[in-house]
């Protein structure tokens, strides 16, 4: 055990003045797809502590208001609105509520890999806790009202989107990258290739390699298919497209080539994705 580990033990303590509101892929199946198996907000009070020594998840902690302590290396620091608490998967991760006004905290857990961390100890940075908050809102609000296939997927996508976004705004690389992946986004079905990509952003093709590994720990073309799928995942959701008209919408004109591409990438074939019918 480490030295920073040593005083600390496994403690999972929500307190019984805290108020907390879940979503599970359970109530949102296209939720866990996405590499997301619990999210939620809190109105935490004291008495709200967690430590997780060596947790197989990552922990996105987003702080919306009052105060809270989060371990950081070896020493507790005192967190506010607008810092983002990252924890990778298997890192020390710790966090209490602090005496005084409630500490409301947006979050989510997150499978390991389906994000690239910026670091691989737990750290804070600073992020704009509204987009996860009303996103993570809008899910749970579904989920626990009329709970329909097409929305309840359109809230996980959103959902995901905005973890996604509150980790990787953080990295340099990933706001360099920024302005490439949206074009990307509005004409997925484009046969874009490296040098078509580095070509766009004026850079060599092994210089958008380095920083798409160091942003997203991939290369470019895996990071163009994870967005083909991610949007192919959600038009699957909403019912209104073939699996074969979706493939084509993001760049396949091979049914069997998405198939076994998306199966490879979420770990289901896309007719999984759609939805039932009743």
């Amino acid at each position: 055990m480490s030295q920073n580990q040593l005083y600390l033990r496994e403690t999972q303590q929500i307190g019984e003045e805290t108020e907390e509101w879940l979503v599970t892929p359970t109530q949102a199946p296209t939720l866990g797809r996405y590499g997301i198996t619990l999210v939620g907000w809190s109105q935490a009070r004291v008495g709200f502590r967690f430590v997780r020594l060596s947790p197989h998840y990552a922990h996105v902690l987003l702080t919306v208001a009052g105060q809270g302590q989060v371990r950081v290396g070896s020493s507790w620091h005192e967190v506010q609105s607008g810092d983002l608490y990252l924890s990778p998967a298997r890192a020390l991760s710790a966090y209490h509520a602090s005496e005084g006004n409630p500490w409301t905290l947006v979050w989510a857990h997150v499978q390991d890999g389906t994000f690239a961390f910026p670091d691989t100890v737990s750290v804070v940075k600073k992020s704009d806790p509204f987009p996860l908050l009303r996103t993570v809102q809008g899910l749970y609000d579904e989920a626990n009202g009329l709970a329909e296939p097409e929305p309840l997927a359109d809230w996980s996508r959103l959902v995901f989107s905005a973890v996604r976004r509150s980790i990787e705004e953080t990295h340099p690389s990933a706001q360099r990258l920024r302005p490439l992946w949206q074009a990307v986004q509005a004409d997925l079905a484009e046969a874009w290739t490296r040098d078509a990509l580095a070509s766009r952003m004026g850079i060599s093709g092994e210089q958008l390699r380095r920083l798409c590994q160091e942003a997203h720990g991939c290369s470019p073309m895996a990071y163009v298919t994870r967005l083909r799928m991610q949007h192919a995942a959600s038009l699957l959701a909403s019912g209104r497209y073939s699996v074969a008209e979706v493939g084509f919408r993001v760049g396949y004109d091979n049914p069997f080539a998405f198939s076994t591409a998306f199966k490879r990438l979420q770990g289901a074939p896309p007719a999984s994705f759609l939805p039932r019918r009743r």
